[in-house]
């Protein structure tokens, strides 16, 4: 059977990370454009220079399209990676464009808040995909659309359905996140190479930085990323009875987004119990799951080392396509549990999650059958 053509949008880290996600080998898809703004013209090679696919190394970017008809026929799948910091409106048009005539995944937030739209994490709420159908029909569209959830979500997502605590027995969430550079994009990662690279060196130039110092640093907040991971996990889990309340930090930490959560609850915790329940998920994850080619050995795993989990030991494990949790301690004076939560946000959290959600798409004869 032939493959699914792919359009990619962006070529970015989110669009690198869509070419990784979808090689030459991919069995399902396969990639046979690229769009994006400033580097429209280019090669692929010259803007993503590691770029592993050599056949899509040597095409040239196409510029982003104006309307239907600048739209290549025959695509079966949109990627979109495209940035939703600044032409909002422009960003958000496309993807509605795109989504009007065949299916769209995407990891920009501009179609995730809509009241209609559907956020899909696999291991959370596949059951709710029909939604992005209904959606569709509502609108009008022969494709849909599917916007990937933010890449700070989706450990406390995956670890408070792996838990199997009951919503009912919920009284209230707290989370404080320490966050990966690359969760700033492309250019930000970059700053953090030098950065760390100067200070090798014994220098590092505050004039030159000014407020975008990561190495050895911690950026308190993130502009809107607490009402980002606030609003997800209502909408995902249903979470819209208790208070939920946090801090998103930036710390120097190249991939990997780490968050401590503190889980109020009714009734005590047994965290013995709390780790079956994760094992168990896990197992169900693998039964469900295991034959998508994005999905890992392990969905989700604990660790009792002391010090885990640790992004620069576990982010990349499995693929980037596992959630690690780990600390996990009943709560003093009240009921409920702590723990840290540990995924990868430019995989699991971005272009490979959204593949992976494509690809149960596909297989469940949402497109392409």
């Amino acid at each position: 059977m032939a493959k699914i053509p792919v359009s990619l949008f962006g070529s970015g880290a989110a669009g690198i990370e869509f070419i990784e996600a979808i090689p030459e080998e991919h069995p399902d898809f396969e990639i046979v454009e690229v769009r994006g703004h400033s580097s429209a013209g280019k090669l692929v090679s010259e803007v993503m220079p590691n770029v592993s696919n050599d056949k899509l190394a040597n095409i040239k970017i196409l510029p982003l399209p104006d309307s239907n008809k600048d739209l290549t026929p025959g695509i079966g799948l949109y990627c979109c990676a495209l940035s939703d910091d600044t032409e909002k409106e422009r960003v958000k048009s496309i993807e509605e464009r795109c989504a009007s005539i065949a299916p769209m995944v995407s990891t920009s937030a501009l179609l995730r808040y809509d009241l209609d739209s559907t956020i899909i994490i696999l291991e959370a709420n596949s059951s709710q995909a029909y939604k992005i159908k209904e959606q569709a029909m509502n609108r009008g569209w022969s494709g849909f659309a599917a916007p990937g959830p933010n890449c700070t979500s989706v450990g406390p997502v995956i670890s408070l359905k792996a838990m199997e605590i009951p919503l009912k027995d919920i009284l209230d969430i707290n989370f404080v996140s320490m966050q990966a550079v690359s969760g700033a994009g492309e250019k930000e990662r970059k700053k953090l190479l030098e950065q760390w690279a100067q200070i090798g060196k014994g220098r590092l130039s505050l004039d030159q930085w000014v407020d975008r110092i990561y190495a050895g640093n911690v950026r308190s907040n993130i502009d809107n990323e607490e009402g980002k991971v606030k609003k997800e996990l209502r909408k995902i889990l249903g979470l819209s009875k208790f208070p939920i309340n946090g801090r998103c930090n930036r710390v120097d930490v190249e991939y990997g987004h780490t968050v401590s959560m503190i889980v109020e609850t009714k009734n005590p915790i047994d965290v013995e119990q709390i780790k079956k329940n994760i094992l168990h998920f896990n197992s169900k994850c693998i039964r469900k799951f295991g034959d998508l080619y994005s999905s890992p050995e392990s969905f989700v795993t604990f660790t009792d080392d002391k010090y885990g989990p640790q992004p620069f030991l576990e982010a990349e494990l499995y693929g980037g396509m596992c959630t690690h949790i780990g600390q996990l301690q009943s709560l003093d004076g009240k009921n409920g549990i702590m723990y840290n939560v540990l995924s990868h946000n430019l995989k699991k959290g971005a272009a490979k999650g959204s593949v992976q959600v494509a690809e149960y798409l596909y297989r469940e004869g949402f497109f392409g059958k």
